[in-house]
């Protein structure tokens, strides 16, 4: 009962306001690096290592600074992590230029590799949470932080046209993090799946709060590797676009807020995906991913056939929800391979293949518009239509 009166004290919703903030500053500072740096012409190949600047680090870190980050402890993890990312961006109040942002890029991507794992983290670390609806306010909070950051981008830059001032509004909500850390953030209690089921049977039927999805989830023939291709596919049907856009609508001449605003509903619908995707039921999860990677692959491919403000707004709607869902799947099997195994390293996995997989996405699709930006779509288009091979193989195997 002890542990059932501790869990209750225990505060969620700073995780919360921290998956909000961290996000609000991404999302401002993703999008104004390719239209900045564009402008002042650098080369279209090295704006893909600025935009996968923190990809770079980020690909090795979580699972770098994991044993480090079990011996701190989820708090002290998430203070350092903030703190030395409000140091990285320290470095845009002074310079802008490429190969000094780019090192600060690659600092700041070193320093998360303990902030999203702890988060995560925190919340499969106690089975007697709710993990359905953790889960799923989680991923509303750090969608909803994007929203906020491309809805602060579009009306800055329709008031004040000068997209070098993102750089110095957005390290402020890192800041805001940092304090937020410091002074709010918990360390979760410890509750093995083992221990609680021992718990449960001491506890009223009313306040039983282990979800049976989740047992249910814990109980697959999961591998890991299922998880890791699903999110490769969303990192690759949302990092192509989020690079390849904002170039084409300079190319375009589309105002630079306008492609805030798209991506504004992108990620709202990704954010309407993702909290969906937290409710599917086992018998779902075996058969939707193959329709939605076969929608992303299509959706990627249009974007080379149109050039019309209104098609890319259709586009970005359809690509925001059902890369939701991908990633909404991918984070009910990786909580279930962690509860499975009372551990937290395959969250470090999950976040360790995001990095990987942004950061190769940007370089591809860096390599590729130097070719030509519908080829760039069109590659990959294919390749996310192709992962429906291995996708099949393993979901069967469940």
């Amino acid at each position: 009962m002890n542990a059932e009166n501790k869990d209750k004290k225990w505060r969620f919703w700073p995780i919360l306001l921290l998956a909000f903030f961290y996000p609000v500053n991404n999302a401002l500072i993703s999008i104004a690096i390719p239209i900045y740096f564009y402008g002042i012409n650098i080369k279209v190949f090295l704006i893909g290592f600025l935009t996968a600047g923190t990809a770079i680090s980020y690909c090795f870190s979580p699972i770098l600074l994991y044993k480090l980050s079990k011996k701190l402890g989820r708090k002290k993890s998430v203070e350092i992590s903030m703190g030395l990312t409000t140091l990285a961006q320290f470095i845009y109040y002074i310079t802008l230029h490429p190969i000094i942002f780019l090192f600060s890029r690659i600092f700041e991507g070193f320093s998360i590799g303990m902030f999203w794992t702890n988060l995560q983290s925190s919340i499969s670390d106690n089975v007697l949470h709710d993990h359905t609806k953790m889960m799923s306010r989680y991923n509303i909070s750090w969608n909803a932080g994007l929203l906020g950051g491309y809805l602060i981008g579009a009306i800055f830059l329709f008031i004040i046209n000068d997209i070098v001032l993102i750089f110095y509004i957005a390290p402020l909500f890192v800041v805001l993090n940092f304090i937020i850390a410091i002074m709010f953030f918990q360390e979760p209690e410890k509750i093995n799946l083992k221990r609680g089921l021992e718990l449960k049977e001491n506890l009223s039927l009313e306040s039983k709060n282990l979800n049976r999805n989740d047992l249910k989830l814990a109980n697959l023939n999961l591998v890991p590797i299922l998880p890791v291709i699903i999110v490769l596919i969303f990192t690759l049907s949302k990092g192509a676009p989020l690079f390849l856009y904002p170039i084409l609508s300079e190319i375009l001449g589309f105002q630079s807020f306008t492609v805030y605003i798209q991506t504004f509903f992108c990620v709202l619908f990704q954010l309407i995906g993702t909290g969906i995707a937290a409710f599917f039921s086992l018998k779902y999860l075996k058969r939707l991913p193959i329709f939605c990677i076969l929608v992303l692959g299509i959706c990627i491919f249009f974007f080379s056939m149109t050039k019309q403000f209104i098609n890319f707004f259709i586009l970005f709607i359809i690509l925001g929800f059902f890369s939701g869902l991908m990633y909404g799947f991918s984070l009910k099997f990786i909580m279930a391979l962690n509860m499975k195994q009372n551990t937290s390293k395959y969250a470090n996995m999950l976040e360790s293949v995001i990095g990987i997989g942004f950061f190769s996405v940007q370089i591809m699709c860096g390599f590729l518009a130097s070719l030509g930006i519908d080829i760039a779509f069109i590659i990959t288009s294919c390749i996310i239509i192709f992962a429906i091979i291995p996708t099949l193989y393993y979901l069967y195997k469940l």
